[in-house]
Order: C-alpha cells, then sequence, then structure tokens
C-alpha cells in the first residue's frame, strides 16, 4: 500500500508538473493544474520545495498543508476533504510519520489518534465513537499490537480486556457485561 501511494503521489506529481510552462529552481512558484487552475504554492530553493507548501482540489479549496524541508515532508502536516474540512493531521520527520496523527470523521469528530515513530505506529493508540467518547486504546511497539488494549463502551465503561503480543490477540476477556434483563455476568 505504502509503495502504491508513493507511485500515485508521483504520478500526479509527474501530472501536475507537466502542466506547468515552467518552474522556478529558487523563490515563490505557483503550481497549476492542467486547467489552469491553481493546484499547489510554496517557495522552492535550488529546485526543492521549502517552508510551507500549500496543495488544493480543482475546485481551489485548500487540500492540504504543511512545512517542507529540502524537498521532504516535515512538521505538522493537516489534509482536507473537497468541502475543506480537516480530514487528519499528522506529524512528519524527516518525510516519516512521527509523532501524534490524528483522524477526523466528516462532521470534525476525533476518529482515531495514534502515534508513530519511524513510520510505524509506535506508544498508545486511541479510537474514538463520535463526539470524541474513548472506544479503544491499544499500544503498538514497532508497528504491532504488545500488551494491554482496552474497549470501552459508549458510556466510557470498560467491556473489555485484550491482551497482545507481538500483534496478535492472544487473550480476550469480556468483563462489565450485563444480560438481557440487565443482570451483571462475568467478571466485573
Amino acid at each position: 500500500m505504502k509503495i502504491f501511494c508513493s507511485i500515485l503521489f508521483s504520478c500526479c506529481a509527474y501530472g501536475i508538473l507537466m502542466a506547468q510552462d515552467s518552474i522556478s529552481q529558487n523563490g515563490y512558484t505557483i503550481l497549476k493544474y492542467p486547467s489552469g487552475k491553481k493546484s499547489g504554492e510554496g517557495i522552492m530553493q535550488n529546485g526543492k520545495p521549502e517552508g510551507i507548501w500549500k496543495a488544493y482540489y480543482e475546485n481551489g479549496a485548500l487540500k492540504s498543508e504543511g512545512k517542507k524541508a529540502a524537498g521532504i515532508t516535515d512538521s505538522v502536516w493537516n489534509f482536507y476533504s473537497a468541502e475543506g474540512l480537516l480530514k487528519s493531521s499528522i506529524e512528519y520527520a524527516t518525510g516519516q510519520k512521527n509523532g501524534t496523527s490524528k483522524t477526523y470523521d466528516k462532521n470534525g469528530n476525533l476518529m482515531a489518534e495514534e502515534q508513530f515513530a519511524i513510520d510505524k505506529k509506535d506508544g498508545l493508540s486511541k479510537w474514538f465513537f463520535t463526539k470524541s467518547r474513548i472506544q479503544k486504546e491499544i499500544i503498538f511497539v514497532e508497528g504491532k499490537e504488545q500488551g494491554r488494549g482496552i474497549e470501552y463502551d459508549t458510556t466510557g465503561l470498560i467491556i473489555t480486556l485484550l491482551d497482545y503480543t507481538k500483534g496478535v490477540l492472544v487473550k480476550r476477556i469480556p468483563v462489565n457485561r450485563t444480560d438481557r434483563q440487565e443482570r451483571k455476568t462475568g467478571i466485573w
């Protein structure tokens, strides 16, 4: 998937670059779609993107914004829908996810908050019901689930304990459950 995304990005960037009359090696640059509408803007330094860069949908809405350092994605990048709503916010360092990644639903509610180190999940990842109520928490180590994970119901009550070893779910313990008559069952 990562290779596919890289190829897709490269092809799109190549198409946009081919639509340009000329690209400045240094200074403020505006990139355009073949239609002539602005597709991106930022500073070029020695032929590479530098500083804050913005990309746009063909309808003119902001698609993404973030910092480039010597042409490499760096710092916090925000990605938007064609309607202008924030879809995700991702921290990068030297072109790789490194730090917090947040994903939002179409209403702007936080749906996931994940930690990355060198492009792999590393640390506590959280998923949310709408209205930012916690749904699940899992710790990742070098891209694999590790240790105790927790699932919650919509009220915030813990309902499942999950135990992982090197990315494999080894134990799932339902807790704080009730039967159809609302009587407590199992472990409380």
